[in-house]
């Protein structure tokens, strides 16, 4: 969907973009296992000119390739979402000294041997951010070379729906608490463990608030009982239960351009959240919405 409003944004028309049944998702997951299967064997070069690179998932098979791809002038673009910087920064600002082992292990292995050469190698870097390109650049790769194309949502779908009340009837929910949702991956890199301890706190302050935590992983742990688990849902259902919260909560040690924030910013919510990533340029160049984001 993001990548369709983007090409419609920029005049691209030569792309087709069509909806999967389920037997043809599966089709498709093959034809990717096929497409690995093709990676270790010899493609030929002769066919074509451009290699598009998304997010480092083609690395080994090009540094494999590289010289035959340099001499045949092939080009390669590679798109981030985020720098492995990002990951790294956040590890040190929020993760708190246990973390430092982790955050030294992926510079060496994920900036020094992976990042830093493939960013050096690619003719030209998309990434979504600001921030990320930032990030980027410290691999010493001129700055003319990175481009920002930030992430795009269906603003006709994610917007104001209107009766708070009816919204939660209709999702059987309390219309008099106080409700802060997270949405997303339900790790230690979104936050966890401060939304977790952020809520047992509130539990002691205020027993009127309640976090909705929509969790696409399947989070099996147990959690304080003022965190009502959705679990996964629908992404069209999705709009309905941002309306019917009061606060997007999103602690995330680093993010490249959220989309669960841009998301919730459409739907008329107020965003609690780290400062890290696109989500504090929003605040920074949004006089609008600055007034609504504010530091965790």
């Amino acid at each position: 969907k993001n990548a369709k409003i983007n090409c419609k944004l920029n005049n691209i028309n030569n792309i087709k973009f069509v909806r999967l049944s389920s037997q043809e998702f599966i089709e498709a997951k093959n034809k990717v296992r096929e497409f690995r299967r093709l990676k270790q064997e010899n493609i030929n070069l002769d066919e074509y000119s451009l290699i598009f690179n998304d997010l480092g998932s083609g690395d080994g098979w090009v540094f494999k390739n590289l010289n035959k791809i340099k001499r045949k002038k092939i080009k390669i673009i590679n798109l981030y979402r985020n720098s492995v910087w990002n990951y790294i920064y956040g590890y040190l600002k929020y993760g708190g000294i246990l973390q430092y082992p982790k955050a030294l292990f992926v510079l060496v292995f994920f900036v020094l041997l992976k990042e830093k050469r493939a960013v050096r190698f690619a003719d030209m870097v998309y990434t979504v951010s600001l921030y990320s390109k930032n990030n980027l650049i410290k691999n010493e790769i001129d700055e003319k070379n990175v481009k920002v194309i930030g992430n795009a949502i269906e603003t006709d779908i994610f917007k104001p729906l209107g009766n708070k009340k009816e919204i939660r009837k209709k999702l059987n929910l309390d219309e008099n608490k106080f409700y802060l949702i997270f949405v997303g991956r339900f790790t230690f890199d979104k936050g966890r463990e401060i939304i977790i301890e952020t809520m047992k706190k509130l539990e002691k302050i205020d027993r009127n608030i309640e976090l909705l935590l929509i969790d696409d992983k399947g989070y099996k742990e147990k959690l304080p009982s003022n965190i009502k688990y959705i679990g996964n849902i629908e992404n069209e259902e999705l709009p309905l239960w941002l309306n019917a919260s009061d606060i997007f909560f999103f602690p995330s040690l680093y993010e490249g351009d959220s989309l669960a924030c841009l998301e919730a910013a459409s739907c008329g919510l107020p965003i609690m959240g780290s400062d890290t990533g696109g989500l504090w340029e929003l605040k920074r160049n949004n006089e609008i919405l600055s007034e609504f984001i504010i530091d965790v």
